[in-house]
């Protein structure tokens, strides 16, 4: 989460109750690289042994997580070549979502406006 994703919001955003919040040292580990780190174990669902589930709801076992888990952490100098090459690119990657989330609240006010005839595109040249 950085200041570009909550910027999207109106009003201030929290965590809901069953997030957490993950603050890593900036001196130890770029915040990209343990988020691509929780990407990366997300999509080959490693992260399924952390999930208990009971009586239909799936719990997070953060804290075995937290014991449990092994981030690999780069030299300095390998971390800041990363944050060179790979930043700007996710950086880009959120300017294109949040335009994507732009052009769905547009489509959502649009469309039905189309449809009901509200607004007329026979004049067009298409």
């Amino acid at each position: 989460m950085n200041k570009r994703l909550l910027s999207q919001f109106k009003d201030k955003v929290i965590c809901a109750s069953f997030c957490k919040l993950l603050r890593p040292n900036k001196d130890v580990i770029l915040s990209e690289l343990l988020y691509l780190h929780l990407l990366e174990i997300y999509e080959n669902r490693q992260i399924l042994k952390y999930q208990v589930q009971s009586t239909g709801i799936t719990n997070f076992k953060f804290e075995h997580f937290l014991e449990n888990e092994t981030v690999i952490v780069p030299q300095r100098k390998i971390q800041d070549k990363f944050a060179e090459i790979a930043l700007p690119m996710l950086e880009h990657v959120q300017i294109l979502g949040c335009k994507n989330a732009n052009l769905r609240k547009t489509r959502e006010l649009f469309l039905p406006k189309l449809i009901s005839g509200e607004i007329d595109v026979e004049g067009l040249d298409i």
